[in-house]
């Protein structure tokens, strides 16, 4: 069984990192020079996307990524993912 792809935004506690690693196939944003053709790339894969404080979820990244299920922010509050197009997620 393929394991399910999540998009990291930026590095995070080596830990989580491989907890998450152990279970999920890691697509780590922050390390590409050319951030939009990665998430292209890898757009059907993807179905979460993880981030931290200084990260925004938008609308255009996640219309980006038909798959994505799930955003998880290690940060305190939502402001940093626009909520409205969350809403929109299947399930």
């Amino acid at each position: 069984m393929v394991k399910p792809g999540v998009l990291m935004q930026s590095p995070i506690i080596p830990y989580l990192r491989d907890s998450l690693e152990s279970k999920f196939v890691l697509y780590p944003l922050w390390e590409q020079s050319d951030k939009e053709a990665y998430v292209m790339e890898n757009a059907e894969s993807i179905r979460a996307v993880v981030t931290t404080g200084p990260e925004r979820v938008d609308a255009e990244l996640i219309r980006k990524l038909p798959k994505l299920e799930i955003v998880a922010s290690f940060s305190v509050g939502l402001d940093k993912v626009q909520q409205q197009q969350q809403q929109q997620l299947p399930g």
